[in-house]
């Protein structure tokens, strides 16, 4: 199974990543940036693609600099049978259907918390940083209505979709997704 975490900057997807690794026993590192975890009462390995260590804001694929990888990454995990996390703002809509029209089982989780909820994550996060310029309303606005749109497509072939509004709520519902897999 595949599950794609998709939202805008500040929805909470790499928070949602970091508390499913929480709840996990990390099996191995694939390498820098990718773990193998086992979670309670899941059958399978879990791989969890990309970066999550300590004092990074920002996780996932949008760390990741090639694309191939993340597709590499998949298809050896789906090799050995195990299941796949994954999230990111950046992470491309095709690929995904290309795996669920080739028969397998994705799941895609849309979180969308309020819009200001959002702005105000990632305003703290850029002063944090000591970064003072405002962040741009138009282009947070612009990729939250690609993840919808992302969102809108993957409803539209058949898979498995689902919209939060909280990460730990989604966090509750990717566990029982791979415990029922």
């Amino acid at each position: 199974m595949i599950i794609v975490i998709r939202g805008t900057n500040g929805s909470g997807k790499s928070y949602a990543v970091r508390q499913i690794l929480a709840g996990g026993t990390k099996i191995k590192m694939l390498d820098e940036e990718s773990a193998l975890v086992h979670l309670a009462r899941v059958t399978h390995p879990v791989l969890i693609i990309g970066p999550y260590t300590k004092g990074r804001s920002m996780g996932g694929c949008d760390c990741i600099r090639q694309p191939s990888k993340i597709y590499k990454l998949i298809d050896h995990a789906l090799f050995h049978q195990w299941h796949v996390v994954l999230e990111g703002v950046v992470l491309a809509t095709k690929p995904y259907l290309e795996y669920h029209e080739a028969g397998e089982d994705i799941r895609y989780a849309f979180l969308d918390p309020p819009f200001q909820t959002c702005l105000d994550q990632i305003t703290a996060r850029q002063r944090a940083k000591g970064h003072t310029s405002k962040v741009s309303r138009a282009a947070m606005r612009r990729k939250r209505e690609r993840a919808e749109e992302m969102y809108v497509a993957a409803k539209q072939v058949g898979m498995i979709t689902t919209r939060w509004t909280t990460a730990d709520a989604m966090v509750r519902w990717v566990g029982y997704q791979l415990r029922r897999a």
